[in-house]
């Protein structure tokens, strides 16, 4: 018996299925195991919703995995490829069931057979071994992905809290200590005598204030030789022109800081002339900015506006900016140094201002 496929020790034929239920027992039932034609009777048949269990045990639904004694031929029905029955030759009462499995053929015998043909058929359609598989797997792809959501979720929050607490409490004291730095720097600068203590010039030096010298305008003297460095590399990009705040932007951001103020740079830039450095600041409709001495508008307008504006379509003051990479402020002041020169005309309009290449004076 033991060399049928379909044998099982009693540990195996115990180990049921979560969902597995069994829905009837027959007894006097034979089992026919068709490739060693090997038929056991008498034994008792339970069809559960997962298997056919052929057994001598005297109380199938206590199964105990020490039960050795006994016999078990077990039939998973997600194995049955095929159930037939069979009748006799002189009745129309089945004979037996064939059943054509993965394993192997086996027939069943007994008596009245009906009852086990309706069920074991009822139990192939339903498949519930299926039906539980797809519940497990959907339900453990669930846990799974409910998992991984909720631990990005945890390492979002994490971040978050630690983002929030540095900015809440680094910046703050960041730019305090900055404005203590500024005002220990000033004080230095207003009662230490040039020359008095080298160690705190190299010190205010390196935090960016080169103060290197303590009277008033040896200091600014310094500052502007460094803003004028700043400005002569910016000049080729920006036209000629730079707004006082995008020289106070650039300055601290090349130092990382914010201790030289936007009043600090304006002092500094007038002393450019002193200085005999070619820049100076000048004022367009009370806007500081900071101008090459070389500066030439009509030279400026040829390489800049004139390669963008036309006779026929209108371009704003935001779009000119935009295409020459400039800020909108120094591009309106460079529309209007053209617009006196008349070499653009404003077409002014619901929708916004429009400027246009002035046709009259090429006429």
């Amino acid at each position: 018996m033991e060399q049928s496929l379909f044998f099982l020790s009693a540990e195996m034929t115990a180990m049921k299925a979560f969902n597995e239920k069994t829905q009837s027992i027959y007894q006097n039932m034979q089992f026919l195991d068709k490739k060693l034609k090997m038929k056991v009777p008498k034994l008792s048949l339970a069809i559960t919703t997962h298997r056919l269990i052929f057994t001598n045990h005297t109380n199938i639904d206590q199964l105990n995995v020490n039960d050795v004694k006994f016999v078990y031929f077990v039939i998973p029905l997600q194995h049955v490829k095929s159930i037939q029955s069979k009748t006799g030759f002189l009745s129309s009462k089945i004979d037996h069931i064939n059943l054509e499995t993965n394993l192997g053929e086996v027939a069943i015998f007994g008596d009245n057979l009906e009852g086990p043909l309706l069920l074991i058929k009822g139990s192939i359609e339903k498949k519930e071994w299926l039906q539980k598989q797809e519940q497990q797997q959907t339900s453990s792809v669930y846990c799974g992905m409910k998992s991984e959501i909720m631990k990005k979720e945890k390492q979002t929050q994490q971040t978050i809290d630690t983002v929030q607490s540095t900015f809440k409490g680094g910046f703050e004291e960041l730019f305090k200590n900055a404005t203590e730095l500024k005002e220990v720097s000033q004080y230095i600068k207003q009662n230490i005598k040039k020359g008095e203590n080298n160690e705190i010039d190299e010190i205010l030096s390196k935090i960016g204030q080169s103060r290197l010298d303590k009277s008033e305008d040896l200091f600014y003297e310094k500052l502007a030789e460094q803003v004028y460095k700043l400005c002569a590399e910016l000049f080729p990009k920006m036209g000629g022109i730079i707004s006082l705040l995008d020289v106070y932007y650039y300055f601290n951001k090349r130092r990382n800081s914010s201790l030289v103020s936007p009043e600090e740079i304006l002092k500094a830039g007038l002393q450019f002339q002193k200085l005999n450095y070619q820049a100076k600041v000048e004022r367009y409709d009370g806007i500081s900015v900071i101008e090459s001495t070389q500066y030439n508008s009509d030279k400026d307008y040829e390489n800049t506006l004139g390669k963008h504006i036309s006779y026929e379509i209108g371009l704003t003051a935001e779009q000119l900016a935009k295409k020459l990479g400039i800020s909108v402020m120094i591009c309106k002041i460079k529309l209007k140094n053209a617009i006196n020169q008349g070499k653009v005309c404003v077409d002014n309009r619901i929708e916004g201002t429009r400027y246009f290449k002035n046709l009259i004076i090429n006429i």
